[in-house]
C-alpha cells in the first residue's frame, strides 16, 4: 500500500472517530435507521429520552416508539426523507418511554449516503416536553384571560346600562321636584313679604331659614339634574374658544362670589373642539369652587393658566384657599363627596360634574398644591376630539 492510500485511510478513520464523538456527545437524541425504519444505532441522549439502555432500542421500528396517534405522521416523515436529501419537515410527536409515560419531542429525519452507496436515515429527536408544558400553561392562561376579559366587558356593558337608567331616573325625578320646590320657595318668599311686622323675630327667622333651605334644596336638585344629564345627552362638537367662555363664566359668578370681588389673572387660552355648554359649566364650577373656599376676610385671587402638551392642552385654575388634603384629592371628584366643613355651602356635585364633563371630552382632571399656596385644579383636553375614554395625563 503506497503512502497516499495510507494517508487516505488514516483520514477516513479520523473522520469516522470525530463523527462518532459528535454522535455520542450530542445533546439531542440521534438514531441511525435502516431502510425499513428500524434502529441500528442510538446515542446516549436518545436512550435517556426513552429511559432505557441502547440494547433495548436496537432493531426496534421508530414508529413503534411513538404514540399510536403519531405513528402515521412518523411513517410519512420517513417516506419523505427517502425522496429528499435534507429533512422534509419537522414533526412534534409523543415518545412513549419504557415506563409507559410519554414526552413530547420534535422529530426530524434526513437521508444520507456513505461511500459505498448505502442509504441510511438519520433521525434527530429533541426533547420539548418543558416547552410544550410552558406553551400549555400560556394557552390556559390566555384562555382564562380571554374569559375574564369577556366577563369584564359584559359587566361593563351592564354597569353602563344600569348607570344610564339611574341617571335617567335621577333626571326625571329632579325635574319633577324642581317645580314643587320652586313653588315652596315662592310661597315662603311671599309670606315673608306679607308678614311684615306681624310676626315676631323668632318666627321671621324660622321663615327665612325655611326659605334658605328650600333654595338650597332647589340648588341640589338642579345640580342632580345637571349631573344626570351629563352622561345622557349627546355631545356637540364645535370650535370652542376657552378664553371667551372663561370670561363669560367670570361674568356669571353668583352674587355671593361677585360681592367678594375676586381678582382673576387669565392667560390666553386655546380654541378646542367640544361641547360649548358643558365646557362653560366646567369653567363656571371651577371658578365658583375657587372663590368659595378663599379664607374668610381674604379677597379671592384666581390664576387661570394653560400648558401646551404634545397631544393635549392642560388648563389650570389656581386659588388662594386652604388647599386640599392628600387623602381627599381623589374623593372630592366623586358625587356628593365633600372635603370641607358643612358650614360651607354646596351640593357636593360641582366637582363631580366637572369630572364628568372632562371625562366625556377625553380628558383627565385632578387637584394639586398651588405653586404659591392654595390649590390648582387642572384638567386636560385633547387637541383633537377623543371620545373613547379618559385621556392619560403626561408626566
Amino acid at each position: 500500500m503506497d503512502e497516499a492510500k495510507r494517508t487516505a485511510n488514516r483520514r477516513r478513520r479520523l473522520d469516522a472517530s470525530r463523527l462518532r464523538s459528535v454522535f455520542v456527545d450530542a445533546p439531542n437524541g440521534i438514531a441511525l435507521l435502516d431502510g425499513e425504519g428500524r434502529i441500528v444505532d442510538a446515542n446516549p441522549s436518545l436512550c435517556a429520552l426513552f429511559g432505557c439502555l441502547p440494547e433495548a432500542l436496537l432493531d426496534v421500528a421508530l414508529t413503534g416508539l411513538m404514540h399510536p396517534d403519531d405513528a402515521e405522521g412518523v411513517r410519512e416523515l420517513l417516506g419523505a426523507a427517502l425522496l429528499r436529501p435534507r429533512p422534509a419537515r419537522r414533526l412534534e410527536v409523543r415518545c412513549v418511554r419504557t415506563d409507559g409515560t410519554s414526552r413530547w419531542a420534535e422529530l426530524s429525519v434526513s437521508n444520507i449516503e456513505d461511500g459505498d452507496d448505502d442509504h441510511w436515515t438519520v433521525a434527530q429527536v429533541q426533547d420539548i416536553q418543558q416547552r410544550r408544558e410552558a406553551d400549555e400553561r400560556l394557552r390556559r392562561r390566555d384562555e382564562r384571560n380571554a374569559a375574564l376579559a369577556d366577563e369584564l366587558r359584559r359587566h361593563n356593558v351592564q354597569l353602563r346600562d344600569t348607570n344610564l337608567r339611574l341617571r335617567r331616573f335621577a333626571s326625571l325625578a329632579s325635574h319633577d321636584l324642581s317645580a314643587p320646590l320652586a313653588s315652596i320657595s315662592g310661597v315662603l318668599a311671599q309670606l315673608q313679604r306679607r308678614s311684615g311686622d306681624r310676626l315676631g323675630p323668632e318666627d321671621r327667622e324660622l321663615l327665612a331659614a325655611g326659605r334658605e333651605r328650600a333654595e338650597s334644596m332647589r340648588g341640589l336638585v338642579q345640580d342632580i339634574l345637571e349631573y344626570a344629564r351629563g352622561a345622557t345627552t349627546m355631545l356637540q362638537h364645535d370650535d370652542v374658544d376657552l378664553g371667551a367662555i372663561t370670561e363669560q363664566a367670570i361674568a356669571a359668578l353668583g352674587h355671593d362670589a361677585a360681592a367678594r370681588e375676586p381678582l382673576v389673572h387669565l392667560e390666553e387660552l386655546p380654541t378646542v373642539r367640544g361641547d360649548r355648554e358643558q365646557l362653560l359649566r366646567l369653567m363656571r364650577n371651577l371658578l365658583e369652587n375657587a372663590v368659595k373656599f378663599a379664607g374668610p376676610g381674604v379677597r379671592p385671587e384666581l390664576q387661570i393658566d394653560v400648558r401646551r402638551r404634545p397631544y393635549h392642552w392642560e388648563v389650570g385654575v389656581s386659588d388662594n384657599g386652604p388647599g386640599v388634603a392628600d387623602a381627599d384629592r381623589d374623593r372630592i371628584f366623586r358625587p356628593l363627596e365633600r372635603a370641607h366643613s358643612p358650614s360651607v355651602s354646596g351640593s357636593g356635585l360641582g366637582l363631580a360634574i366637572c369630572a364628568e364633563v372632562v371625562s366625556r371630552h377625553g380628558g383627565e382632571i385632578w387637584v394639586e398644591p398651588g405653586s404659591a399656596g392654595g390649590s390648582r385644579f387642572a384638567f386636560t383636553l385633547p387637541k383633537e376630539p377623543h371620545m373613547d375614554g379618559p385621556f392619560e395625563r403626561e408626566g
